[in-house]
């Protein structure tokens, strides 16, 4: 539990962002309400509950820098907002984004909904959720990208805050976004090579083939493949069946030995 010492700080610290910066719509003396934090496991529980938020009509504005981002429901609920005359801001890992096709797919509908989206030179590690409303505001944060292998595969966390503290996510998500450069759907998001490392492959089936076992299980199943043809051709022309069953037989037993 916060001693009161240390919430006032937090809720001072937060209102002297608000009156600083002038960019946030928010109510400067939405820093007194309470402070309420959730650490949440991701997956589909979480995600829905994050979707729904997006679906708030309470929402006034939504904040997105995203490392890696192909959820196309979130791509959606942002469109959605911004049809409603939301201010809606996203800022992308652009290395990353280029190097998966659902990826490019998503970045490029938001741009054409006409939502401002941006990219930086480094890389772009946040996951960071933010959404204003009225006169609070929500943020999630975390470990978890907005993908399928956050929500199925990984173990991630989130972390999500309702409050004062969560305007100064928001400052620096705003910092963040000046500093980034605008993303042009026709030249920042030429494609390139899948990357099959780390939490966030971008393409599975790419990650997948580059194991020494799998490429070798595909050169086995290309020769066993090659052979069945030659063999059954074989027993087609001459009718000895039974002489190809054996045959075959045999060098299924010695392919089992060599493994």
């Amino acid at each position: 539990m916060l001693s009161d010492a240390v919430v006032t700080a937090i809720k001072a610290d937060a209102k002297a962002y608000l009156q600083r910066s002038g960019r946030f719509r928010g109510n400067p003396d939405a820093a007194a309400t309470a402070t309420v934090v959730r650490y949440v496991k991701a997956g589909n529980s979480a995600r829905t509950t994050l979707l729904h938020r997006l679906e708030d009509n309470a929402v006034t504005g939504a904040d997105l820098p995203f490392y890696a981002l192909t959820d196309i429901a979130f791509c959606r609920a942002l469109i959605w907002l911004h049809r409603l005359h939301k201010r809606v801001r996203v800022v992308i890992d652009r290395k990353w984004v280029r190097s998966c096709p659902s990826a490019i797919e998503c970045v490029k509908l938001l741009i054409n909904a006409g939502i401002p989206v941006r990219h930086r030179t480094p890389i772009m590690h946040y996951k960071l959720l933010i959404l204003t409303y009225k006169d609070d505001i929500f943020v999630s944060s975390g470990s978890a990208n907005l993908t399928n292998a956050a929500w199925n595969h990984n173990d991630e966390l989130l972390v999500q805050i309702m409050g004062p503290p969560g305007y100064v996510a928001q400052a620096m998500f705003a910092q963040l976004f000046g500093q980034s450069l605008k993303t042009d759907p026709d030249f920042a998001l030429t494609p390139t090579e899948p990357t099959g490392f780390g939490s966030e492959p971008s393409d599975r089936r790419f990650a997948e083939t580059l194991t020494h076992g799998n490429i070798w299980s595909s050169l086995s199943n290309a020769l066993l493949l090659a052979l069945l043809q030659h063999w059954y051709s074989a027993a087609i022309i001459y009718r000895d069946t039974q002489d190809f069953f054996v045959l075959l037989a045999l060098w299924g037993i010695r392919s089992c030995n060599s493994v």
